[in-house]
């Protein structure tokens, strides 16, 4: 059994799942994970230049630390089963990067002042991707490992088709998989998961305004 972990805590996940790392990867950067986790504490603590701090109410931080989490521990469960093909620490950090980056299409520009970034609701992907480029991309990674992570986050859509995504290798689509699974897992898995489904619906009903013309478009 795994032991709890506090999902509102950032270093109490990042310490899981660097456990986790190095547990499948004994020779793995021991500086990746605290590497990564200050990129998207940074983004959604309002510490990035260009972006405003998360005020989604649903789609919150923590919720991405769900998700981390419970992805970290599925692809180490598959690792633990010798599964096939083998997973790569390479695409495992990818992966990694992509969950961590996967709902950063609910951040709100700095002069984007109309309500929370849960009107992004219908296009956070194509933004998490777009966000995901431009960080990664400034981090030195190489379009590969970007178009990767890309795809990976592709793969939390609602309504994606799977089969169109352009999987540069079949672990890529593994843990692709893995990650929209989680995305989904993690936070169903929370023991407040039912009470705050009324935020999530709020959520709903900002988008929908937002798209039909209902609030600004966001500057001013």
């Amino acid at each position: 059994m795994f032991q709890p972990v506090d999902t509102k805590d950032p270093a109490a996940v990042q310490l899981e799942v660097q456990r986790t790392y190095l547990g499948m990867f004994p020779r793995g950067d021991r500086f990746f994970v605290p590497r990564a986790f200050g990129w998207v504490i940074d983004c959604f603590t309002g510490k990035h230049r260009d972006y405003q701090a998360i005020d989604a109410l649903y789609h919150d931080f923590e919720h991405t630390l769900q998700g981390t989490l419970c992805m970290a521990r599925l692809l180490a469960g598959r690792h633990r089963a010798h599964a096939r093909p083998v997973l790569s620490r390479r695409v495992f950090e990818l992966g990694l990067l992509a969950i961590l980056l996967h709902d950063t299409g609910y951040l709100k520009r700095r002069d984007d002042r109309s309500g929370t970034g849960a009107k992004y609701t219908l296009t956070h992907v194509a933004r998490s991707t777009e966000f995901a480029e431009e960080l990664l991309a400034e981090k030195g990674y190489c379009w590969e490992d970007i178009h990767g992570v890309q795809h990976m986050i592709r793969c939390t859509g609602v309504n994606v088709d799977l089969a169109a995504i352009p999987f540069q290798s079949k672990m890529e689509r593994i843990v692709g998989y893995a990650l929209g699974t989680a995305d989904l897992l993690g936070q169903m898995a929370a023991a407040d998961y039912v009470n705050r489904l009324p935020i999530l619906y709020s959520e709903f009903v900002e988008a929908a305004e937002f798209s039909e013309g209902k609030m600004p478009p966001g500057g001013g």
